[in-house]
């Protein structure tokens, strides 16, 4: 299924699995503003929201992004996703609340920051503000689906934080965070290992056509080009496979403990099997009397097992 909304600088575009909607991958253009803390929210919302101009109504709304980086995005999604929507602001109003990823407590087990950094440090002009970008991340992590199913997930973005280079109008800093390209794929515990390179593939070919890259421009909008979404590619597929390989072995066996299974092996052949837990404590003790009797319980010395993909599974 395919779900997209905003247009141009907004657009966002979410892809799932109607059958396990965990299974997932998303890209949201832009989200802002967000506020960097909860007293610059309070000092807003002083103002009775009926009386502001549209875009002091979308500050009052905003949610708070306490540190500009990907990982404070995901750890406070729950806040930023009821504030974009449940009060939608101008910046944010034509993109529907079935694009945005249903992720709740997330945490985030690694995070690596991307080379385009770098490239992409200098200060920028905003009108009344400066602006710079603070973080460009790919980010792995766990977190609750809308349907309360443990899942996992690889998120990235870039975060720009505005600021006022003379300091703030008060003692606190009123200016604001954006989120650009927040794109992703997610999966139930146990899947991603599994599904990513696809999902992953799937998420970073799409394009925006020319015409489409033009529209923009004729508005004074910045549009990804073919070459950018090329680098954001390259950028997201390193991260994976350079991933630091015992999370996939914890992700592995928390999926175990959560749906109720013991990981075996084969050591004769090395095939994986997944059995109900209750199964292998039956099995070690009468093992001859199984046609198979060479399976094994992955222990500390055979952690690595956890990253083959499971051959069969064994129910009782």
């Amino acid at each position: 299924m395919v779900t997209t909304g905003g247009f141009l600088e907004t657009f966002s575009i979410k892809c799932y699995d109607p059958d396990c909607p965990e299974r997932c991958l998303f890209l949201i253009s832009e989200m802002a503003p967000l506020l960097k803390s909860q007293a610059a929210r309070e000092i807003y919302q002083q103002t009775k929201p009926g009386s502001l101009n549209p875009l002091a109504s979308m500050i009052y709304y905003a949610p708070v992004l306490p540190k500009p980086t990907i990982k404070s995005l995901l750890e406070n999604f729950d806040d930023v996703l009821t504030s974009l929507t449940e009060h939608p602001s101008p910046a944010v109003e034509a993109i529907p609340v079935s694009v945005f990823p249903g992720i709740h407590q997330a945490n985030v087990l690694e995070s690596t920051t991307s080379p385009m950094l770098a490239q992409m440090q200098g200060e920028l002009s905003g009108g009344l503000y400066m602006s710079a970008f603070r973080d460009i991340s790919i980010n792995r992590f766990t977190f609750l689906s809308d349907s309360g199913t443990a899942c996992e997930g690889i998120a990235g973005g870039a975060v720009l934080e505005g600021y006022d280079p003379n300091g703030t109008l008060t003692s606190v800093d009123l200016w604001f965070h954006s989120v650009h390209c927040f794109m992703g794929v997610t999966a139930p515990v146990g899947e991603l290992q599994e599904l990513a390179p696809t999902l992953l593939e799937c998420l970073t070919s799409f394009r925006y056509t020319d015409s489409y890259i033009q529209t923009a421009l004729s508005q004074g909008l910045y549009m990804p080009s073919a070459q950018d979404m090329s680098n954001t590619r390259s950028s997201y597929t390193d991260a994976w496979e350079d991933r630091e390989r015992t999370y996939d072995m914890l992700s592995q066996e928390y999926s175990d403990a959560t749906l109720g299974y013991d990981r075996l092996y084969d050591s004769e052949t090395g095939e994986i099997y997944r059995a109900e837990t209750g199964f292998w404590d039956e099995y070690d003790l009468h093992r001859y009397e199984y046609q198979n009797p060479n399976l094994q319980i992955i222990d500390d010395s055979t952690r690595d097992y956890y990253l083959r993909s499971v051959d069969y599974t064994i129910t009782r």
